[in-house]
């Protein structure tokens, strides 16, 4: 047998050497391999946690805007109910978004459910989105439910809001026509009044017979009835005319509840003029403008505004 030095190759000490760093490498191997596997978990978790996020906040916002789009078609062709049932599944979805709270606002304003569109209203303000249209909304659901003062209140916030011009003009009628119903500050009503007309001759807009309605409902409240009467005859052909415009051009359906608004302002000029012939002391001609509001198919009284 040959002795051999025990650092040459091939002796028990290289052998030994060899084979611990073959156990170290298969070690390492293994350990690299279990990190690979904790890595690629971890990765999977990440991308299920996103997944869920995901699902959890950016695909019920989507749904959320999809129903809000489909509301306003609804709400657009004058079906309603349509638009109501859209908005409240988008309610359950997010209950907190003053988007859908001020779309179903005006929903239910426009189907006569005045006190659940204040509710919304104050939903949304409560949630600091104050809008120029939330405060609209809210001053006429308020006026509807005979809330005057808060109503006052609503519609000097929505002033405040908007910009010079038509829109402007607008919030100042209704303020003023507020204050007549109210039976207070007349002189400032009028003011408004008078400052509204103007504008809205200046920029030719089609709504001035409710101005003028406005006014002479003012005059009324005054006891200036002959210019109350003025402002009143000139108001009422105009919206009469409009009135067989729409018929002779023979709407789509969805026009519907337009046709049927203008009706019932038509029937509240005529209540209004009732209410000056009946100061004048023309029991006959209040009684004809009754009629007509009858024909329309309303009852004249308080309500009637």
């Amino acid at each position: 047998m040959t002795n051999q030095p025990e650092d040459q190759p091939g002796s028990q000490a290289a052998r030994t050497e060899v084979n611990y760093d073959h156990f170290t490498d298969t070690a390492l191997g293994k350990t690299k391999w279990k990190s690979g596997l904790a890595i690629l978990a971890g990765l999977v978790a990440v991308t299920l946690i996103s997944a869920v996020i995901i699902y959890l906040t950016y695909l019920p916002k989507v749904r959320v805007e999809k129903l809000v789009e489909t509301a306003k078609k609804a709400m657009n062709a004058g079906e309603l109910r349509d638009a109501l049932f859209q908005l409240n599944k988008a309610a359950d979805l997010a209950p907190d978004n003053p988007t859908v709270l001020y779309q179903r606002a005006e929903v239910l304003f426009r189907m006569n459910r005045d006190s659940e569109a204040v509710a919304d209203c104050r939903q949304c303000i409560q949630l600091n989105h104050k809008p120029r249209r939330v405060y609209s909304v809210l001053s006429y659901a308020l006026l509807n439910t005979g809330n005057y003062v808060a109503a006052i209140e609503a519609t000097k916030q929505e002033l405040r809001l908007s910009k010079a011009g038509v829109v402007q003009a607008r919030a100042e009628n209704r303020l003023a026509y507020t204050y007549a119903l109210a039976n207070r500050e007349l002189q400032t009503a009028l003011d408004l009044s008078n400052k509204s007309i103007k504008m809205i001759i200046k920029h030719g807009a089609s709504d001035l017979p409710a101005y003028l309605d406005t006014r002479g409902y003012i005059y009324f409240r005054m006891g200036q009835n002959e210019l109350a009467l003025a402002d009143m005859n000139r108001a009422i052909p105009r919206l009469e005319q409009y009135l067989a415009q729409y018929a002779n051009l023979r709407l789509p359906s969805r026009y519907k509840t337009q046709v049927e608004q203008t009706e019932r302002s038509l029937a509240v000029f005529f209540y209004h003029r009732s209410l000056i012939y009946d100061q004048m002391k023309k029991p006959l001609k209040a009684q004809l403008d009754r009629d007509r509001i009858e024909e329309l198919g309303h009852k004249p009284g308080d309500k009637l505004y």
